[in-house]
């Protein structure tokens, strides 16, 4: 038996015992997650190259992307977007539309299609400014209207590279134009039939998208807003041309009359072209008024001497009247199925005799006769396509619209006809003193009579400007551009080789008139 003493040694030892078995020695806390083999280190720093090689690559094809594809250079807008669209609206004008909206919301965001050229390119290139109105434009190269039908998108246009932009026509009051379809390709020869019959929302319509377009320039451009900040900007005071707002370029608004005016009515007529000229003038460089739509029925009635004068008259006495520090200029459209001699002198006089400031050669053709060369084949659907009514646009137009541009240079250079022929009463025997029209020669004859005889036989005329030409139709390459400013035009413009060459076209033809002017020096 153990000792009582001992006993309670053991008893009371035993608590420190269990209190020791619980307690363990305290070590320093170490996060041995951050100790990690020198293989790990590696792999994180390698993947971190990695995510930066990636960041910095997507970076640079955004950026190398959004420079090609808004670059009028880039071979995709001529190889893959114009035959995608074709592809995607086999209606033409869906085609139309689709590529105005795309337009239109690109500029908004700033994603459009624009030409880009160096410096140093530029100054080792061939000059092919021209001067037009007093104004140096940056080269000869326009569109037609059409393709910006109401205006919408001039902007987006002029980004594309030409130095003249026809918008338009509008008509005083909206209308719809003829029933769809109403627009055909011929894909084999790059060829449009249409006959839209001057669709319109009208020129109110168009008006106030102009003037908009004024506002919001001279709100970004630090002008203030409103009305007062517009008129700044039309009166010169932004440095700009108060139609194109850009420094060598011009704005053109063409304009029409309804269709359901009738054309024997030459006063109607005339009041709707006053009409638009009135609420567009403001918003032009050029105002061009179009008698020569061939799906509007009698317009190129008007083409006429006499009622062309009228109207011409009307519209010119319109344009100088715009509340403006300086007056758009007036040009009309003529047809190209106008062209007989005696047509083309009678357009000549009423151009003369009216004041305008220029024609503009050429719009789609009605006749098919001889349109498409002997041995060109076409397919069975095209061939159903050439007979649609309407006016045909193409690379086929193009000698026609040659040889028209050097007739109306030839004629427009012979100056103004000579005065009508004033006929004189007769009634009275002029050889009796006080019978007749008194002779300047005649003792009898007060000052005042002789000043007024010498003024019924006399045209004294002001020394007469060059008056400037416009060509369209067929022109789709800078060797064609070039041969039709020879001929005496001062503007090439285009339609149809913009929608099949998409909207690289102006980029392409102005690169292709300097390699020529290039080549001819070298020769």
């Amino acid at each position: 038996m153990s000792h009582p003493s001992l006993r309670l040694l053991r008893n009371q030892r035993a608590p420190v015992r269990r209190l020791l078995s619980q307690t363990r020695p305290i070590v320093p806390a170490t996060n041995f997650s951050s100790i990690r083999p020198a293989s790990t280190a590696v792999a994180d720093a390698s993947t971190r190259l990695k995510n930066f090689f990636y960041g910095a690559s997507l970076t640079f094809f955004i950026a190398f992307g959004y420079l090609y594809i808004t670059d009028t250079r880039a071979g995709a807008h001529q190889w893959l977007v114009v035959p995608a669209i074709r592809l995607l609206y086999p209606d033409a004008e869906d085609a139309h539309h689709i590529g105005t909206k795309s337009l239109k919301v690109l500029y908004s965001f700033g994603l459009h299609p624009r030409e880009r050229t160096s410096t140093s390119a530029e100054k080792n290139a061939a000059d092919i400014s021209v001067e037009v109105f007093g104004q140096r434009l940056q080269n000869p190269i326009g569109t037609s209207a059409g393709i910006d039908k109401l205006a919408e998108i001039p902007d987006a246009l002029m980004a594309l590279g030409p130095a003249v932009v026809e918008v338009g026509g509008a008509t005083p009051f909206p209308q719809d134009g003829n029933p769809k379809p109403r627009v055909f390709r011929i894909p084999s020869q790059r060829a449009l039939i249409n006959r839209y019959g001057l669709n319109s929302l009208g020129a109110d319509d168009m008006a106030n998208r102009l003037r908009e377009r004024v506002r919001l320039f001279a709100y970004h451009n630090g002008y203030g807003i409103g009305e007062d900040a517009e008129n700044l900007v039309l009166n010169g005071g932004a440095g700009v041309p108060p139609g194109s707002l850009v420094e060598g370029k011009m704005l053109a608004v063409q304009v029409a009359k309804n269709k359901d005016t009738k054309d024997e009515d030459i006063e109607a007529v005339k009041r709707d072209y006053v009409y638009c000229v009135e609420r567009l003038a403001p918003y032009a460089d050029i105002l061009v008024v179009n008698v020569s739509s061939p799906n509007t029925p009698g317009l190129r009635t008007l083409q006429r001497v006499e009622p062309l004068t009228r109207i011409l008259e009307g519209v010119v006495g319109a344009a100088k009247s715009v509340n403006r520090k300086t007056s758009p200029k007036v040009m009309v459209k003529v047809s190209p199925d106008e062209d007989q001699d005696e047509q083309i002198e009678g357009i000549v006089e009423a151009i003369w005799r009216s004041g305008v400031d220029g024609v503009i050669v050429g719009n789609t053709t009605k006749r098919r006769q001889n349109l498409i060369p002997k041995g060109i084949k076409l397919t069975a659907k095209e061939r159903v396509t050439l007979d649609e009514q309407g006016g045909f646009s193409g690379p086929q137009m193009f000698e026609r619209t040659l040889g028209l541009v050097k007739r109306y240079r030839r004629f427009l250079d012979e100056g103004p006809p000579p005065p009508p022929q004033t006929e004189k009463a007769e009634s009275k025997d002029t050889t009796k003193p006080g019978g007749g029209v008194p002779s300047s020669d005649d003792p009898s004859s007060t000052l005042t009579e002789k000043i007024e005889s010498a003024k019924e036989n006399v045209t004294l005329l002001e020394p007469n400007e060059q008056k400037i030409i416009f060509a369209t139709g067929g022109i789709t390459n800078g060797k064609q551009a070039l041969e039709i400013l020879n001929a005496g035009a001062s503007v090439a413009q285009i339609y149809t080789a913009l929608i099949y060459g998409g909207v690289g076209t102006v980029s392409r033809i102005k690169k292709e008139m300097r390699e020529e002017i290039a080549t001819r020096k070298l020769k």
